[in-house]
């Protein structure tokens, strides 16, 4: 296998999303770098004021999680469904919300911002198979 095989994304999936299914949810999600130009452009420019903080690295853990947590609202994540709050009722898919449960449940983010930045996650060849597999499992094959 070559790297190009390897390597390469679907630049539509990156952009148009995948879906993840995390436990009893799931979160349709962009590619966090790639072909999401928005997503850099974004962070950059939210990073941008907080420049001289992270260089020292002192910029609290929680207020880095808030910006990344905020730029994922607006440039990541595209829909969610059987999102629930603490009391287990459904949450509607808003902005506020994805900021609400990213930064209350930040394994739940971490976990979203590792699959949404492994590449192979994005791969035209790789989630056709996953598909016609599933497919074949649903029919007895």
């Amino acid at each position: 296998m070559g790297l190009y095989n390897i390597f390469s994304t679907s630049k539509e999936y990156e952009k148009e999303g995948i879906v993840l299914d995390i436990g009893p949810s799931k979160w349709r999600v962009r590619r966090a770098g790639g072909s999401n130009a928005e997503f850099k452009k974004l962070l950059a420019k939210r990073v941008s004021p907080h420049k001289a903080l992270l260089k020292q690295n002192l910029m609290p853990e929680t207020q880095g999680n808030e910006i990344l947590a905020g730029v994922f609202a607006d440039t990541v994540i595209i829909g969610w469904e059987n999102v629930t709050d603490e009391d287990d009722k459904p949450l509607e898919f808003n902005r506020d919300n994805v900021i609400k449960v990213l930064t209350e449940l930040p394994d739940l983010f971490l976990a979203i911002q590792e699959a949404c930045e492994d590449h192979s996650n994005f791969q035209k060849e790789i989630i056709e198979q996953e598909t016609t597999q599933l497919k074949k499992s649903l029919n007895g094959n």
